[in-house]
């Protein structure tokens, strides 16, 4: 992260250098990243592409017999062994409106109220607005996705997912609503079992590395 803001502001690189407390105050440090992103699309791409080759100079690749070079090194000589992706379409078809909608269950009373949705869920957020569970702009951008439904149709939009199955990830939602998804996750079967019959279950796409 540090060598990503360098890209851009030498002040946000140096702060992230000096956290000291990474598990609690990293939240700030992505703020900051996101905030300077949204700056310029010329900020947004120097900042990724710094990173990625950061990424590349210092990451370990460990072939199986034990050799260990760096990532950018590992791409340009190992030329024996690649990956392949391969794509699955949902068996669903895509339905005339998409919509979303959000699972709640009360954390004070333990009442499930299953999935909100349409007016339901706009009222839902203006109590939490008005109780301070969230701000009022985070309220907005919600009743917002609610009361235009075209905003909900993914079908022609495109997500990477790092840790696909991830439990605080968006992979469930993209699915609903119909998005092209580029998964990557842990090489255990049982991980993959769960994705691809998820997405089977839905109009969704998931693109996955294969050997």
């Amino acid at each position: 992260m540090a060598r990503a803001a360098e890209a851009v502001d030498a002040k946000a690189a140096a702060k992230v250098r000096k956290e000291k407390n990474w598990r609690f105050g990293y939240v700030d440090h992505f703020v900051d990243h996101l905030a300077l992103c949204a700056k310029s699309e010329k900020n947004t791409l120097a900042m990724a592409q710094a990173g990625l080759d950061y990424m590349y100079e210092s990451f370990d690749f460990v072939t199986d017999d034990g050799k260990s070079m760096k990532m950018k090194e590992a791409l340009q000589t190992i030329t024996d062994k690649r990956f392949y992706t391969h794509t699955i379409k949902g068996e669903k078809p895509k339905p005339n409106k998409f919509e979303i909608s959000v699972p709640y269950k009360c954390f004070h009373t333990g009442k499930d109220h299953g999935s909100l949705k349409g007016l339901e869920l706009i009222q839902q957020v203006d109590a939490w607005v008005e109780y301070g569970t969230i701000e009022p702009d985070c309220g907005d951008a919600i009743k917002k996705v609610v009361q235009n439904p075209q905003f909900c149709d993914l079908t022609n939009e495109y997500f990477v997912l790092l840790g696909t199955t991830s439990a605080m990830g968006p992979f469930l939602l993209l699915k609903e609503l119909g998005a092209n998804i580029i998964a990557l996750d842990l090489d255990r079967p049982a991980i993959w079992e769960k994705i691809l019959s998820t997405v089977k279950d839905s109009c969704a796409t998931v693109t996955f590395p294969i050997k």
